[in-house]
Order: C-alpha cells, then sequence, then structure tokens
C-alpha cells in the first residue's frame, strides 16, 4: 500500500507540475484550442452544404483530428522537457521511470479527450439534428484516447534525443496509430450513422488501448533509464 501511495503522489505532482506549465505558458494549447474549435467550426459549416450527409463524413474527420491532437500531446509531454532540457531532472527523481511516464499518459489522454471534445462538440453545433449516437461515439472517442494517449507519450519518449524530433514524432505517431483505426472503423462508422454495434464492440478496443499502455510503459522504462 505505501509503494502504491507513493507512485499516487508522485504521479499526482507531476501531472500537476504540466498542467502550471501550460498555465504559465498557455501558448502551446491555445493553439490547440483554436485548432480543435476552427477545425469543428469549419468542418460544421461544410457539412451542411454538402451533398453528402454529416454522418458519412464524421468518422473521417474524427479520426484525423484524433491523430492531430495526439501529436499536440506529444509536443507537450516529453518533447516539452527536452526543448526545457528539463529531462535529466525528471531521472533524478526518486521514483521509477514508469511512474514518470504514466504521468505523462495522464497528462496526454487527458489532453486528446478534452480538445477532442470540444472538435466534436463544435461540429455539432452546425449540424445538428443529426442522427449519430453521440453518447456512444463520445465513447468511442474516450477508448481511441486511451490508445493515442500511449501512442503520443511513447513517441515523445522516444523521441527526446533526436535532433529532428519534431518531425519524426509526427511519422511515429502516424505509424503506430494504424493499428488502431483499422480495428476501429467499424463501430465508428455504425455509431456515426446512429446504430449501435453489436454487443461488446467496446472489448477490443479497449483491450488494445490497455495493451499498449502496458507495451509502451515497459519500453519506455528502457527507454528514459
Amino acid at each position: 500500500m505505501e509503494m502504491l501511495y507513493r507512485a499516487v503522489k508522485w504521479i499526482t505532482v507531476l501531472v500537476w507540475k504540466d498542467l502550471l506549465l501550460d498555465y504559465r505558458n498557455p501558448m502551446s494549447v491555445t493553439t490547440q484550442l483554436i485548432f480543435s474549435i476552427g477545425a469543428g467550426v469549419l468542418a460544421g459549416v461544410i457539412y451542411r452544404s454538402s451533398i453528402w450527409p454529416p454522418e458519412s463524413l464524421i468518422p473521417a474527420t474524427l479520426s484525423i483530428v484524433l491523430v492531430f491532437q495526439a501529436i499536440f500531446a506529444s509536443y507537450n509531454s516529453f518533447l516539452r522537457e527536452a526543448e526545457s532540457r528539463t529531462v535529466e531532472g525528471l531521472r533524478l527523481l526518486p521514483v521509477g521511470p514508469e511512474i514518470v511516464y504514466i504521468s505523462k499518459f495522464i497528462y496526454s489522454i487527458a489532453n486528446i479527450i478534452i480538445f477532442t471534445y470540444l472538435f466534436q462538440l463544435s461540429i455539432l453545433f452546425f449540424t445538428w439534428p443529426v442522427r449519430i449516437s453521440i453518447t456512444h461515439v463520445f465513447i468511442w472517442i474516450l477508448l481511441a484516447s486511451l490508445y493515442l494517449g500511449g501512442v503520443s507519450s511513447l513517441s515523445s519518449a522516444m523521441m527526446i534525443y533526436s535532433r529532428t524530433r519534431g518531425t519524426l514524432a509526427p511519422m511515429l505517431i502516424l505509424v503506430l496509430s494504424i493499428p488502431f483505426f483499422q480495428s476501429s472503423t467499424e463501430p465508428i462508422n455504425i455509431l456515426a450513422q446512429g446504430y449501435m454495434p453489436q454487443p461488446g464492440w467496446h472489448i477490443p478496443i479497449t483491450t488494445l488501448g490497455l495493451g499498449f499502455l502496458f507495451t509502451s510503459t515497459i519500453l519506455a522504462k528502457y527507454v528514459l533509464e
């Protein structure tokens, strides 16, 4: 219990540190906010004048925006520590690298969820009423963020010593995201049409996200040591 309490304590401290950095230097999150709302407004306006129903276009735009949110989150994760030259300070903390990684993962997944929800709400503002199952689409976004949060954090950790991290991180995120979208496009397409997929549709997506989190935590431990 003591080890668990210590781990939770340090994860909370590290997540709070990242939130304070965003508060003191809000340029990055402000850019992400403008992108999320602007992309949603633009997509919503285009959907209204399209010959295709919004329900058929939402899955593609939502998937693209999720990847961009993961890229934004990676820049605010370990890559920000690399730019600020504080990576070595993280290594000096009295906790293992896996705790540091999990704290970055929690920050990344929260970042992706919040800004993707803002994007989706911006679309719905211009396309309402639509037939999509909003509640279940939001659940799909949550599960997608679980996987992409791990992708974002791992990619960010792997690129901290690369001189071309600004270019390689987005490419790595894109490559690692492909397995998820290959296995999750059917549910989101069905949900976007206002129907329910087969029972248990969320189980494979959740398993994939948790599996990647477990694997990426082990890999990040060796990357950060």
